[in-house]
């Protein structure tokens, strides 16, 4: 450990409940031990889910709201970067980055670090591709750095030069505590109100289009028409709940499906009561959903367009083009839910645990 503490900027959109959100709030139980100090910048002024913990955790919280301005958002960046205060900016704002490196460098931040969670976008405007140029243009200038969620991730923001990457992949972590422990499956049944006879289905993450809801949806639909006893948990939020909802109630499936939220007890849920997990995205810079049902060691279908370093257990995992119709998905749903896993929970979580999505390993390699 330092004897004084890295001091360290992330820049988020915002604490919302998303992956990268959760990892670096959960990353802040460990950053003392390993000598870093870790504040943050959100482009919002309304309270996020993990604002509360990042105080309770030492962190700190800075607001720039006005970011849709390019100048304005370079003046409020300048009144907080300053190099008493930091010695590391890590953003995590996409293409955007460039604005806030180049901000950085500026202000004389030693250390600036590009962070790309995504995977390039199939569609742009010819306005949005020359903003993207210029934005990854200031990115290999003024980044000391260049990390990426996945090897897909390496080439979002900005590709190779002469097809050679000088971008590092770092995988994000999870606490992997929680899915290490035991859970009641009947007493959980009973919490949700559900039959002993019932067959899980679990999904999480944010409603987004890219997590292809609609298509898990028809494969369920088609699930339910051949047996009743399967039961659908989404977990999380975002902008397109409302409609799915609405969806759910036109297909009168609302006694098959809940809506459970953004929760805190993720390892409860999935280790405990799901018996299949399904992630259809038609796009994913990771997919750390999918390495947390691994940890919880249940079997998983997912699409191909999830990065192949997702698959930490593959004994699990079966994969699908999203492409692929609603029939191939409840094939597949109920292919692997009528064969126990060859792998325990236990020895899954082992592997999970073992592998560099473990938070505290990654905590120590950043």
């Amino acid at each position: 450990m330092n004897a004084t503490p890295i001091q360290v900027l992330h820049v988020i959109g915002g604490t919302g409940c998303g992956g990268t959100e959760t990892w670096l709030t959960n990353m802040l139980s460990h950053a003392e031990k390993h000598g870093l100090s870790m504040s943050f910048l959100v482009h919002t002024n309304s309270p996020g889910h993990y604002d509360d913990l990042i105080l309770k955790r030492g962190g700190r919280i800075y607001r720039c709201p006005n970011h849709r301005s390019i100048f304005q958002y370079s003046r409020s960046l300048r009144s907080v970067f300053k190099p008493d205060r930091f010695h590391v900016i890590h953003s995590h704002v996409s293409s955007y980055s460039g604005i806030v490196l180049r901000a950085a460098h500026r202000a004389g931040i030693p250390t600036r670090i590009a962070h790309s969670h995504h995977t390039r976008p199939v569609h742009q405007s010819w306005a949005r591709g020359i903003y993207r140029s210029l934005m990854h243009h200031w990115i290999n200038q003024y980044a000391t750095h260049k990390l990426a969620a996945s090897e897909q991730a390496t080439t979002t923001l900005g590709s190779p030069i002469g097809g050679k990457s000088d971008w590092q992949v770092l995988h994000c972590g999870i606490d992997l505590q929680p899915f290490e422990q035991n859970w009641d499956r009947e007493s959980l049944l009973g919490e949700m109100k559900l039959d002993s006879s019932a067959k899980v289905i679990g999904h999480l993450g944010r409603f987004v289009p890219e997590k292809n809801h609609a298509h898990l949806l028809a494969t369920f639909r088609h699930l339910i028409s051949r047996d009743k006893r399967w039961q659908l948990l989404l977990i999380g939020d975002g902008p397109g709940r409302r409609h799915l909802e609405q969806r759910v109630n036109d297909l009168q499936l609302t006694s098959h499906v809940r809506f459970l939220g953004i929760r805190s007890d993720i390892a409860r849920l999935l280790k405990g009561l799901v018996d299949v997990f399904v992630f259809p995205s038609t796009r994913e810079g990771l997919g750390l959903s999918l390495v947390e049902a691994q940890a919880a060691g249940i079997r998983c279908i997912a699409s191909t367009a999830v990065p192949d370093e997702a698959t930490v257990v593959p004994e699990l995992v079966t994969r699908l083009p999203a492409s692929a119709d609603y029939l191939a998905w409840a094939d597949a749903v109920e292919s692997v839910a009528a064969v126990p896993p060859v792998v325990t929970a236990q020895q899954a979580w082992s592997r999970v645990n073992q592998s560099d999505f473990d938070l505290e390993a990654g905590t120590h390699q950043l």
